[in-house]
């Protein structure tokens, strides 16, 4: 008879599976370097939206869907303590990316969402 792996190990594997399937987006997590980079670097496209000014935006914490490019939902605090929602999308081949939607008046608490 064949291994077939404990039910904790399918279970985990199925999980994986489910993170990891293109349109769905991953569970929330800490932002790391590429995204500061991502949302540093479109800072302009930010303010175009939203018509303010930031001093400066960290990115606290982000949720990726794969689909013909990365979408990336951020959860970024500015200088004045206010959060926002950001998406950036980043395709496929090296193009450049851009912010596709803002959303102001979001607190820390706020979960992250398809917008």
């Amino acid at each position: 008879a064949e291994y077939m792996g404990t039910l904790s190990e399918c279970l985990f594997f199925f999980d994986l599976l489910l993170k990891m399937m293109c349109g769905a987006a991953a569970p929330a997590q800490a932002a790391d370097q590429h995204t500061q980079q991502l949302l540093d670097g479109l800072k302009s496209q930010v303010e175009a939206k939203t018509g303010g000014t930031y001093e400066q935006l960290t990115a606290i914490s982000v949720s990726k869907q794969i689909v013909a490019g990365t979408n990336h939902f951020i959860k970024a605090k500015a200088a004045s303590g206010e959060c926002i929602h950001v998406r950036i999308y980043e395709p496929l081949g090296g193009a450049p990316a851009e912010v596709h939607g803002v959303q102001v008046g979001k607190t820390e608490s706020d979960p992250l969402g398809y917008f």
